[in-house]
C-alpha cells in the first residue's frame, strides 16, 4: 500500500506511465463571464506525455505546485554579472477540496516573500513579477537574483489568500424567547424568534427571525434564505430574503407576518464567504 501525500501519489503515477496533468480549462460560457468563479480543486485529468517530462508537483499542505517554466539568465551590471532565475509555477488544490472557489476579479492573491534561501542558509533577493489566472489556470512568477555563487536547491515561501465559499443548510426547532446556536458555513452564529416584546427590547421595529453571525466580516443577506413553518399554521416564510439590521453586516432579520407561541421549524440555507490564508513553500532545483 502507498503511504504519502496526494501529490506524492500523483507524481508516482505520472512518472510510472509518462503522464502529465492537463491544466484546468474554463468552459466557454464561464470564460466569458467576468464574475465567474475559478476553482483550484477541479478534478485531475491526465494525458500521455510524448516528451517524457512527466508532471511533478511539490506538495505543500493540501496545495500542489508544479514548476512550468524555469529560465536562467545573466545580465551585465556596472558591478559585474547578475545571474538570475526566472520561474513560473502552477498551483492546484487536491480534488477533495471542492468547496474552495476563487473569485478571479478580486479574491485571489499569491504573496511571496522577498528572499529565496538555499541549503546553506544563504539568502538571495526575490521579486514577484506577476500572479494571474488565464483560462482557469492559477499561475505566479518570480525572479531570483544575485546567484553568482554555486548554489543548491532554492526554497521560496509565500501565502495564498482567497475566499472560501461554504454551502450550508441548517435546520432547527425554535420557540419565541429562545437562542439557538448555528453553524453558518463553518462560522458560528445564533438565531432567535422576536415577538413584539423581544423586538422592542432589541430596538427592532418588526417581528421576525433574527440571525446573527459571530464574526461580522461579510454581509449575509446575499447568501442566505429562510423557511419557517409550524405544524398547526403551515408555512410562515418560504425562501425569504433577510434585511441587514443596524450598522453591522453580521445581523439580519427575516420579517414574519406572525409568530406562534409554540415551536417553529426553521431552515436556513445559502453560501457563506470566509477569507483564508494558506502558507506554502516551493523548492527550485539546483542547476
Amino acid at each position: 500500500a502507498f503511504s504519502g501525500t496526494f501529490w506524492s501519489a500523483l507524481n508516482l503515477v505520472c512518472r510510472t506511465w509518462d503522464l502529465t496533468v492537463v491544466p484546468p480549462v474554463l468552459d466557454p460560457a464561464a470564460a466569458a463571464d467576468t464574475d465567474a468563479r475559478l476553482t483550484i480543486a477541479s478534478p485531475i485529468r491526465l494525458r500521455p506525455d510524448p516528451t517524457h517530462h512527466s508532471s511533478e508537483f511539490i506538495p505543500s499542505a493540501a496545495l500542489g505546485f508544479e514548476q512550468v517554466h524555469l529560465e536562467r539568465r545573466a545580465e551585465q551590471r556596472t558591478d559585474g554579472i547578475n545571474r538570475q532565475i526566472h520561474v513560473q509555477v502552477r498551483m492546484r488544490g487536491e480534488p477533495r477540496l471542492d468547496a474552495i472557489k476563487l473569485d478571479r476579479s478580486q479574491s485571489f492573491y499569491v504573496i511571496l516573500g522577498n528572499i529565496a534561501v538555499d541549503a546553506e542558509g544563504r539568502c538571495f533577493p526575490l521579486q514577484q513579477s506577476e500572479s494571474h489566472s488565464p483560462g482557469g489556470d492559477i499561475l505566479f512568477s518570480a525572479i531570483i537574483s544575485d546567484l553568482n555563487e554555486p548554489q543548491s536547491a532554492l526554497v521560496i515561501s509565500g501565502m495564498v489568500t482567497t475566499t472560501v465559499e461554504h454551502h450550508f443548510v441548517t435546520e432547527l426547532e425554535l420557540r419565541p424567547g429562545e437562542l439557538h446556536a448555528l453553524d453558518l458555513g463553518g462560522v458560528g452564529g445564533w438565531a432567535a424568534l422576536l415577538d413584539d416584546d423581544a423586538a422592542l427590547a432589541n430596538g427592532i421595529d418588526q417581528i421576525g427571525l433574527l440571525v446573527q453571525r459571530a464574526q461580522p466580516t461579510h454581509a449575509l443577506h446575499s447568501f442566505m434564505r429562510a423557511d419557517v413553518s409550524t405544524a398547526s399554521d403551515g408555512p410562515l416564510l418560504s425562501e425569504a430574503d433577510g434585511k441587514i439590521q443596524g450598522t453591522s453586516d453580521s445581523t439580519i432579520i427575516f420579517a414574519m407576518p406572525r409568530i406562534a407561541n409554540h415551536a417553529h421549524h426553521v431552515t436556513l440555507s445559502g453560501w457563506m464567504d470566509n477569507e483564508v490564508e494558506v502558507p506554502f513553500t516551493v523548492t527550485i532545483p539546483p542547476p
